[in-house]
């Protein structure tokens, strides 16, 4: 009761003051608030009068409703006017503190009012509306409205209504809902953007489940999704303007939970209401921003949004592409923000089908950004990889949606885009690439998790992307593109090109093909350590691993690699960066370091991956997957070895395990692994050369790609410029193992040119040790050039078809490969020489070697046989091995059993292959040549001395027909290489150290000598001019001193003969000079060699000429006689063949016959003289006579040479056919010219008597001995005889008729005795085989008579001394001639001999026999049955 009185005084004041004073007032302050001085202490001062009324609450809750709203407009206005910012400050805080001294009811009273003016039909125009939310907004942004109160109840009530307010006006279906208001488009975008602003305000804890304020009886009541639109305005108007906004007295119209429905509900509402447009309205962004700021403050609820919303998104993205039109950025920005907040806000149990909806989206949204990543559109570049990197983060963790929608964009737009713009996506995915990678690291680097651009809520499902998380999106099309490095001719690849030789991220292009192989588990387990060179894994079979897919991640990294670019080169040499746990535990498992290089990495996966070994039996699938899968790895390899930054990695051993794999695929049929080996393995050597280097090499060693052609194609006899540029270190052992295996290997044989280019790049790691290897790999390559030659040689010889052989391609190939070995051995020779101190030979004299033609053996370095003596030896038995076989090959064909018949088919064919190989062994024995054209001459003679020996005469022509055809060895340099090897057998000192041969062949100067001559004899006339000098200056020398070749002076004395031959049928020079000269060095070697080596003192023992086979007389060219080389000492027939040349030789007369003087005294007589004859007597000596007698100025001294030999008793022990062959026709020419020679024969034929010797020992003596002379006589006459021409002594018929008459009265005692008889006989059989039978008419008697008396004296009781068996032999002999002959004087006196009609073989009974022969046969027949 006490207080009454004061209220009704106060009472009665405030209506006082509301009557009289509150219109004054307001009056007064209005007037102040509209003011236009722009001064700061002016406009403040409203702002302090109120803020003083304030504390009178009669007056100020009269007066602050009035003027609140046009003193924040006053202000609102300032800042437009103000004079500076600090102006505007200073009102702006004066303003601020009156507003916080306003109710929040009153103020957001007046800002519903504000709302409710500015969006209700009675507006003026939208540009007052405008202005009215201008006001709204400028007092949310500027004064605090963020007590508590305003922001879990005011701010979401005003957000609630702003939103039903637009959608009722934007709705088409507003009549049924109670309205019919109608923006304009910059109304309605200034209202979503006040209610975005009050929606962010909004705290996210005012919307949590358990927040109970406001009515829960309209709670209770209908379900807030229900409501229309003007019942929510309705209950937010009674709670304003009825309730005051007073939650002291009344509660809010709605809970929090119904705010949030409602809000999401009408954001929903104006998000539908644009995408329900064929084409998307203006305003999605605003709309669907303001969705997704209110999706981020409310809690995940069940809502039919997502429902509602995707399948529209869908549907409208879907009509774009099908119009192949694309939507402007901010609205697929927009639509972006929305289906992923959308997708991560939805609740635990929801989150599949929203995953679902939003996948669906994913495909239709790339394309949309795909367009927006254009190079001609760089606006908006940077957001599109934001809104792709937002959509990956709403998607799950192995989500691969966006980065299979860009392998499908990739490959859409290779494949239709054929023309300039086929780069135009790997133009794209560059700029994707570039802006991806810049985004991680600013988020992994700079920004926290909560304020990331990506993260825009907190909690909200949304994952945090780290700096290696960019290959979710980004590897697959990356891998896609590169691709296209296969195909260098298209625009794809030179720009791939391009930008990857400008990529300074091309660690993550490595990172990402690492961490694909690290997935493989088949190879962490295959071997262990790096390198693997430690252990080998079991079998696996590629058809249950992916094989496939590691080799394609090899290939691409090869693909990458061939790009001529130094950044991706310098990436590689980098270590591996520090990954996520599981990559470096990946990593770990796999065997190596933490500070492996990406290099380092790549390469041993290589190497595991080409150690993978294949079970038994496998398929051939597996094999060709194995095989592809061992190729890819080995060029990748070869790429890292060789590549700019391979020194990063030479510290371990890579060829010891490749070397070793490839002995292991010598056994597999898989020739294109080992060529990939092959360079594998190159590269690798390469790398342990530069390891001790001091700097790495611009570039790896090129290694040659062109099949069939050496890199080096002659040997080289030129010194190197500088001796050592750097020492290689020592290949592995399992090197000349794997050269062996492979040259060796049937299943090298199509890649034998790689293996020829790769023994040519290891030569130079065997420089310190090439001659410990040379003879192995020799004795390699010419076993298999033995052993294809004679396969070949089979194969055309046969005519078997069918038979499968290496082609000629092969022996070229492997006679490429010997080349090289012998070039670098040679070339090491010289260099190793040349270091050799040796002392200056003394100043050449004026002799044959000062006169010898000279650069003959440029090529040879000084020999002193040091300690390079066990080198020359080996390359020299290297070189002699060589030249055997290249021999061999040349050849093939050219005469005997290899060549081909010429009607065979395949004819043409063996032309065309053996011509090929031919010629190709040509050109290295010309190398060869020119290189040690001394040790390879005599490596020929030696080839020719063989072949002679083994009687193959169709061998030996080759010999020089090759000599002729290489270019290094023409006659001016092949006679004095010969003219040296004499020397160096015979008389070494004579030499400088230059030409002397090493003697590595074994020959004796007699060898050499003899195919001196047959070398000579084989040139043409014409090649005399170029060696004239030279031979005479030889002779000379040798003349000079003939005792150390007194073995080679008979041959020497035949190759003289040969130059005088030749020359005799060629012009060049002073003819008669040298004609001259060689005359007189021929009759000074013939002198010698008599001199020197006696014909009676040679120590050799004559052969037998009983045992000797007589050798038929062959002509060769002109008539020569040949003769095997084992009688090239044999100076009777060299001098055979020389005599009838010596009138060639000789010129003059006299010469000729001192020469046949010299040569029967010094051969003949001897010979014939000797304790020995006729045993030394042989072929050869018998034909040098032969010869001899047919020099017309020599006959003189051969025929006493002859008539010696006939007159001597030994004659008739000649074997015979020695006789009939060479004797007889000696004889012949001996009677033909003498005519004499018969009557002196006859001459010495005495009569038999029988005066004064009748008995006694010296009787029976001197008889005897008549007897022998007489018979010796007669058999000279009977040979001389038969000796001669037919009819040639029918002179001497008459004197051989009386001799004989007188001969054949001689009896047993008388002297000469009967007992010449028989020889008698075998006289008149001679003169009867060699006289027609009108020269014997006159013997015919004496003939019959004699016939018939020796015959009779075998009847029994006919005993006669006269008559021995040997003389009726001979008779029967004379009888047996006769009846062949039958000579017509004879046929009248055959029947009293012989019996010869029928009767003599069919005797008719009773028989008598009539004839002599019959007769006694009879008789004897009948006395010798008895007994």
């Amino acid at each position: 009761g006490a207080n009454t009185p004061i209220e009704h005084q106060s009472s009665v004041q405030s209506r006082y003051f509301t009557q009289y004073g509150l219109t004054p007032l307001v009056r007064g302050i209005q007037k102040a608030i509209d003011q236009t001085d722009p001064s700061p202490v002016d406009r403040a001062r409203p702002f302090r009068i109120c803020l003083s009324l304030m504390d009178r609450g009669e007056i100020g809750g009269l007066v602050i409703p009035a003027i609140f709203l046009p003193a924040l407009e006053s202000a609102r206005q300032y800042e437009d006017i103000a004079a500076s910012k600090d102006d505007f400050a200073d009102v702006l805080r004066s303003a601020s503190v009156f507003f916080d001294g306003v109710e929040s009811g009153l103020i957001w009273g007046e800002i519903w009012g504000v709302l409710r003016q500015a969006l209700s039909s009675s507006s003026a125009d939208a540009a007052t509306s405008l202005d009215r939310l201008a006001l709204v907004r400028f007092i949310v942004t500027h004064f605090n409205v963020r007590e508590e109160e305003m922001l879990l109840v005011h701010v979401p009530l005003m957000a609630l209504a702003l939103l039903v307010m637009i959608t009722s006006a934007g709705d088409a279906t507003a009549d049924a809902r109670g309205s019919g208001m109608v923006f304009s488009v910059d109304v309605t975008a200034s209202a979503l953007e006040l209610a975005e602003t009050l929606v962010e305000l909004i705290p996210e804890r005012t919307f949590a489940r358990h927040a109970t304020n406001g009515s829960p009886t309209l709670a209770r009541q209908k379900h807030p999704w229900g409501l229309r639109n003007t019942e929510i305005l309705n209950n937010i108007r009674d709670f304003y303007e009825r309730d005051e906004g007073n939650l002291d007295t009344s509660s809010a119209p709605f809970s929090a939970n119904d705010i949030g429905e409602l809000l999401l509900r009408e954001s929903g509402s104006l998000v539908k209401a644009v995408l329900h447009r064929d084409q998307v309205r203006p305003g999605l962004e605003a709309r669907a921003k303001l969705l997704v700021a209110l999706l981020k403050k409310l809690p995940p609820w069940t809502s039919s949004l997502q429902a509602e919303i995707f399948p529209i998104i869908h549907g409208t993205l879907v009509e774009q592409a099908a119009h192949d039109s694309s939507l402007p950025f901010p609205t697929l920005s927009a639509l972006v923000s929305l289906v992923t907040t959308l997708a991560i806000t939805s609740p635990e149990h929801e989150e599949a089908e929203a995953s679902h909806r939003l996948t669906e989206l994913v495909d239709p949204m790339v394309r949309q950004a795909w367009v927006h990543l254009s190079p001609s559109r760089p606006k908006y570049q940077v957001e599109v990889v934001r809104c792709l990197w937002q959509l990956q983060s709403a998607l799950t963790l192995g989500d691969r949606r966006i980065a299979a929608a860009l392998c499908a964009l990739v490959t859409e737009q290779q494949v239709a885009h054929r023309d300039g713009r086929a780069s135009m996506p790997g133009r794209r995915f560059s700029i994707l690439w570039t802006h991806s990678l810049n985004l991680l690291n600013v988020l992994s680097d700079q920004l926290p998790s909560s304020q990331s651009p990506l993260n825009m809520t907190h909690g909200a499902g949304m994952k945090r992307f780290g700096r290696e998380d960019y290959e979710i999106m980004l590897s697959r099309p990356l891998l896609l593109l590169l691709d296209a490095c296969d195909n260098e001719q298209s625009e794809h690849y030179t720009f791939m090109r391009q930008w990857l030789q400008n990529l300074a991220t091309g660690d993550r292009v490595l990172s990402i093909l690492m961490r694909r192989l690290l997935s493989f588990d088949f190879l962490a387990p295959v071997l262990q350590g790096p390198s693997g060179v430690t252990a080998e894994g079991g079998a696996v079979d590629p058809s249950q691993i992916d094989v496939d897919l590691c080799l394609y991640y090899l290939h691409t990294l090869s693909n990458v690699l061939r790009v001529p670019t130094g950044r991706i080169w310098s990436a590689m040499a980098r270590e591996v960066p520090l990954l996520d746990e599981a990559t470096s535990e990946q990593l770990t498992d796999f065997g190596l370091t933490p500070d492996t290089t990406f290099q380092g990495f790549f390469a041993e996966t290589c190497m595991r991956v080409l150690h993978l070994k294949l079970p038994s039996g496998s398929s051939r699938q597996s094999l060709a997957t194995s095989s592809e899968a061992y190729r890819g790895s080995l060029t990748l390899l070869q790429q890292l070895l060789s590549g700019p930054h391979a020194r990063v990695v030479s510290d371990i051993d890579w060829a010891s395990p490749l070397l070793d794999r490839l002995l292991a695929s010598l056994q597999d049929d898989m020739p294109s692994v080992q060529v990939l080996l092959l360079e594998a393995v190159l590269a690798a050597l390469q790398l342990r050369w530069v390891q001790d280097e001091p700097s790495p090499r611009a570039a790896p060693r090129p290694v040659s790609k062109e099949a069939g052609t050496a890199p080096r194609t002659s040997i080289s006899t030129e010194r190197s410029e500088q001796a050592h540029v750097s020492v290689a270190p020592p290949p592995p052992s399992t090197l000349l193992e794997c050269l062996q295996g492979g040259f060796s290997s049937r299943e090298s044989r199509p890649i034998l040119d790689n293996w020829v280019t790769f023994l040519a790049e290891c030569l130079p790691y065997y420089s310190e040790t090439i001659f410990q290897v040379l003879i192995p790999l020799v004795e390699v390559f010419c076993a298999q050039i033995g052993q294809h030659l004679k396969a070949l040689q089979e194969t055309f010889r046969t005519a078997e078809d069918g038979l499968e052989v290496a082609p000629e391609a092969t022996l070229i190939a492997l006679l490429n490969g010997i080349e090289q070995i012998l070039a670098k051995a040679h070339d090491r020779l010289m260099t190793d020489e040349v270091k050799v101190e040796h002392v200056k030979a003394p100043e050449q004299a004026q002799g044959f070697f000062g006169n010898m033609v000279s650069g003959v053996f440029t090529s040879e370095a000084p020999q002193p046989r040091r300690a390079t003596a066990n080198d020359r030896l080996t390359v020299l038995l290297s070189f002699k091995d060589t030249v055997r076989i290249c021999f061999a090959v040349w050849s093939w064909g050219t005469t005997g059993s290899s060549a081909v018949p010429a009607d065979s088919p395949s004819l043409a064919s063996f032309n065309y292959s053996s011509l090929r190989i031919r010629n190709r062994a040509r050109r290295l024995l010309e190398h060869l040549f020119a290189a040690e054209t001394l040790e390879c001459l005599e490596t020929t003679v030696e080839i020719w001395k063989a072949s002679t020996l083994a009687a193959q005469a169709t061998s030996i022509a080759p010999v020089f027909d090759l000599l002729h055809v290489l270019d290094g060895s023409r006659p001016k340099n092949t006679i004095p290489a010969i003219f040296n090897a004499i020397y160096s057998r015979a008389n070494p000192n004579a030499l400088e150290p230059t030409s002397k041969s090493t003697l590595a062949s074994d020959l004796a100067d007699t060898d050499v000598v003899a195919f001196l001559a047959e070398y000579a004899r084989s040139l043409e006339d014409d090649t005399m001019d170029e060696i004239w000098a030279d031979c005479m200056t030889f002779l000379r020398d040798v003349l000079a001193n003939p005792f150390p070749h007194r073995q080679t002076l008979p041959r020497l004395l035949e190759f003289a003969a040969i130059l005088g031959e030749k020359a005799d049928n060629t012009t060049f020079g002073e003819q008669r000079k040298m004609r001259r000269d060689l005359s007189d060095l021929f009759s000074r070697l013939l002198t010698a060699t008599f001199t020197t080596k006696p014909i009676g003192f040679s120590g050799e023992p004559p052969q037998p000429a009983g045992t000797e086979k007589p050798e038929p007389r062959t002509p060769i060219g002109d008539g020569t006689v040949s003769r095997p080389v084992s009688q090239s000492h044999d100076v009777i027939s060299i001098l055979a063949m020389i005599v009838p040349k010596l009138p060639q030789i000789l010129v003059e007369s006299d010469r000729v016959l001192g020469a046949a003087t010299t040569i029967s005294t010094s051969v003949i007589g001897p010979t014939i003289r000797a304790k020995t004859f006729p045993d030394n007597v042989s072929t050869s000596f018998l034909d040098l006579l032969y010869e001899l007698s047919r020099l017309p100025s020599a006959q003189k001294s051969w025929r006493k040479d002859l008539a010696e030999a006939f007159n001597d008793a030994r004659f008739f022990a000649s074997p015979w056919s020695l006789v009939e062959q060479r004797w007889l026709p000696l004889l012949r020419h001996w009677a033909l010219g003498d005519k004499d020679r018969m009557p002196e024969l006859l001459s010495r034929l005495s009569a038999p008597t029988t005066a004064g010797i009748v008995f006694g020992v010296g009787a029976t003596s001197a008889r005897m001995d008549a007897d022998r002379k007489t018979q010796l006589n007669l058999r000279r006459i009977a040979l001389l005889i038969l000796a001669a021409a037919d009819d040639t002594t029918a002179t001497n018929i008459g004197s051989i008729e009386d001799k004989v008459v007188e001969l054949l009265t001689a009896t047993a005692m008388s002297s000469p005795s009967s007992a010449t008889r028989a020889d008698v006989y075998m006289v008149l059989r001679a003169v009867v085989l060699k006289h027609s039978s009108v020269h014997l008419a006159a013997l015919w008697p004496t003939i019959n008579a004699e016939l018939q008396a020796t015959i009779s004296s075998v009847m029994p009781g006919e005993e006669s001394d006269v008559y021995n068996k040997t003389s009726v032999l001979q008779a029967c002999k004379l009888l047996d001639t006769l009846l062949v002959l039958a000579p017509d004087e004879f046929q009248l006196h055959e029947w009293l001999y012989i019996t010869d009609t029928i009767d003599a073989v069919y005797r008719p009974p009773h028989w008598q026999p009539v004839a002599l022969v019959d007769e006694v046969s009879e008789q004897l027949g009948t006395t010798m049955t008895p007994s």
